[in-house]
């Protein structure tokens, strides 16, 4: 992909919720001893090619099979943003959604809140509004660094030999004490690099967090950074709440795309996406998929093998 053809992208697809450090959350790492300071090869190419490409210092650690990138910047990257059109939401009637998932003992408890509310007396009105959901969104800066940040870590990272599991980005502006953290898997990283994971789904695929807080402000080189090995149950975790909420959303924004799924089932849908998700990256280490229901307190319990026989054709 081509540096402009990746700024365009990026402009277009990469808008970041403004709460979004309470909603895309990187859950518990497998910690190792404090990684070392000794630079390999591609730490060394990763720090020059930034430079040259962004014009920014890049300082790396290597936590197991987990490499960080810490980049920093005293320029602003975020602006308020809008989306690009109004969503139409009843006053009388929401969805109340929740999702979360853990993983112990070949297990994925899948915890969820999936239910049609009414309003409270106080909001209660006939009427349906518009109303604007804000984004923190890059801005021109924003847009221009990540997309060389990117570039450059697709030249240093795939002229060499798949090395990590995991990617972790750091872009902080030490100045206003705010970080975009970027976390990804190497092997769709390469696979979007070699085009054979369109742009779209790799974006999707990537965990990005937003940080507001005063321990960014002046570090220059990633000391408050918990630089840990990501396991791969956990990125499937955090995979997974974000495709459940993005689903939820959009059945929520886009009603009409979804008004011929009359026979829609939550517990079903759930289940499907874990199913896609853990095939994703080739995971069967598990022997069950619980799912539970958070108001009613009712548990769903499904097999691996039940879950093949009912999604792996579709």
């Amino acid at each position: 992909m081509t540096m402009k053809a990746l700024i365009m992208f990026l402009s277009r697809y990469l808008k970041l919720p403004l709460l979004c450090s309470a909603v895309y959350l990187l859950t518990s790492c497998n910690p190792l001893p404090a990684p070392s300071n000794h630079k390999t090869e591609i730490e060394k190419n990763i720090v020059a090619n930034m430079k040259k490409e962004t014009g920014l210092n890049a300082v790396t650690k290597i936590a197991g099979d987990t490499l960080y990138v810490y980049i920093t910047t005293k320029e602003e990257f975020l602006k308020p943003q809008r989306t690009d059109a109004p969503v139409s939401i009843s006053r009388n009637k929401a969805i109340l959604t929740f999702f979360n998932s853990e993983y112990a003992n070949g297990t994925f408890l899948i915890s969820y809140v999936y239910r049609a509310v009414e309003a409270s007396n106080e909001i209660k009105s006939d009427k349906t509004e518009l109303l604007d959901n804000v984004f923190a969104g890059y801005n021109d800066y924003g847009q221009n660094m990540v997309s060389k940040i990117f570039f450059s870590l697709q030249n240093s990272v795939t002229s060499e030999p798949k090395r990590f599991n995991f990617i972790v980005i750091y872009f902080a502006d030490t100045d206003r004490g705010i970080e975009s953290i970027m976390t990804m898997n190497e092997t769709d990283f390469r696979k979007y690099v070699f085009g054979t994971l369109p742009s779209l789904e790799f974006f999707n695929r990537v965990i990005t967090k937003l940080i507001g807080a005063t321990y960014v402000i002046g570090d220059q080189t990633g000391k408050h950074v918990d630089y840990a090995d990501i396991k791969l149950t956990d990125f499937i975790n955090d995979i997974l709440v974000l495709n459940l909420r993005r689903e939820a959303r959009d059945r929520q924004e886009k009603p009409k795309e979804y008004a011929g799924d009359k026979n829609f089932s939550i517990t079903d849908s759930i289940l499907k996406i874990f199913y896609n998700t853990a095939s994703n990256y080739d995971f069967k280490d598990y022997k069950y998929v619980v799912l539970y229901e958070c108001l009613d307190k009712k548990e769903t319990l499904q097999r691996r093998e039940d879950l093949e026989k009912e999604f792996k054709s579709q």
